[in-house]
């Protein structure tokens, strides 16, 4: 008994409904039956948030665009899109309507940027470091420092630690 299960479209020119399935014997093109395609389309999205180590109000470094080489604070995320709101970067200009009583406005606000484009910055250093993740001894996840191999501190810590200021 062979077990087949459908991977993706087919590559082949002018393959219409033709996908490719792995089995026992390696990749095979076959035609895909309606059920199958749709299978095969939700296995391709991408489904709920992206996971990633930044957070709320952390430090980030640009590493590419425009802003390239800058810094500053991560003041919103769309997760859904995997994307960053970083304060001061990637200005864009809005043009708002005149509403009652309000005159016309022309509004800089910041624009996103996505997660692959930014770096978290070292707690040593302070310059961008890649992040991994290690767990503790209840198995909570912490995120790493590639750089030096410190723990990076998050917004939740930031948090525990003003209250514990106060």
């Amino acid at each position: 008994k062979t077990r087949i299960i459908v991977m993706g479209r087919s590559s082949l020119k002018g393959a219409g409904t033709l996908g490719f399935v792995s089995s026992p014997r390696g990749r095979e093109d076959v035609a895909l039956s309606a059920r199958a395609k749709g299978a095969a389309r939700q296995m391709r999205q991408k489904k709920g948030k992206t996971p990633s180590p930044v957070r709320i109000g952390d430090t980030v470094y640009v590493n590419a665009g425009d802003d390239k080489g800058k810094t500053g604070t991560v003041m919103r995320m769309d997760k859904t899109k995997g994307r960053v709101f970083i304060e001061g970067l990637n200005m864009k200009t809005k043009h708002e309507k005149a509403q009652a009583g309000n005159p016309g406005r022309i509004v800089q606000q910041e624009g996103p940027i996505h997660l692959s484009n930014v770096n978290l910055l070292d707690p040593d250093t302070n310059k961008p470091t890649r992040i991994y993740m290690n767990r503790d001894d209840k198995r909570n996840p912490i995120p790493m420092a590639k750089r030096s191999g410190k723990p990076v501190v998050g917004a939740e810590d930031k948090k525990k630690d003003k209250a514990a200021d106060k």
